[in-house]
């Protein structure tokens, strides 16, 4: 890569930087700590839903937790309930948010009925796994994505049972990450 153009990406990666701080600190909320970038990306997005007093957040494939500890850090917020089923993920999910005593991390998957199922692990990219298996328009879209050896099996709950069974709050705000979902 040249060097004008690897001068290029870097001035643009620090405007990106410098601009989103700049946005958060604009909307005047309260933090108990500061954001990281990503975490920065992820409350712009959701800014308009995390308004209110002593919030409930569900976050629904949580991942690593970046969206867990972004509205964690959120003075506003009282109680985040991350689902996460895959093992690894969840283990950096409650590393990550173990700071955090109002965060509950649980390690099940959210489905329409109760019991185990097996969910496809993409590789490289667990963020985009799925109880679903790739369909064509998936891999037309996305062709260099493969799966794992071989499916990860998961804990499958629905939710309404999962909430009655551990009494748990019902939400304020729900978050679904729908950027991997192909039907």
């Amino acid at each position: 890569m040249n060097l004008i153009r690897r001068l290029g990406l870097y001035v643009h990666l620090w405007y990106q930087r410098a601009y989103s701080l700049w946005k958060v600190r604009e909307s005047h909320i309260h933090f108990r700590e500061p954001l990281s970038y990503n975490e920065r990306t992820f409350f712009l997005a959701f800014q308009a839903a995390l308004v209110g007093h002593n919030i409930v957040v569900y976050d629904i494939g949580a991942g690593t937790g970046v969206f867990t500890s972004c509205v964690a850090k959120l003075a506003n917020v009282q109680i985040v309930h991350a689902f996460e089923p895959l093992a690894s993920s969840f283990e950096k999910l409650k590393i990550r948010t173990a700071r955090f005593h109002y965060v509950f991390c649980h390690n099940v998957a959210l489905g329409d009925t109760n019991g185990l199922a097996d969910i496809w692990v993409i590789e490289g990219c667990h963020d985009a796994s799925s109880l679903l298996k790739m369909r064509e328009l998936h891999k037309a879209e996305r062709p260099g994505i493969c799966y794992a050896d071989h499916p990860e099996r998961v804990i499958v709950v629905r939710l309404d049972d999962y909430v009655r069974e551990k009494n748990l709050p019902l939400p304020d705000v729900v978050k679904i990450d729908p950027r991997f979902a192909y039907f």
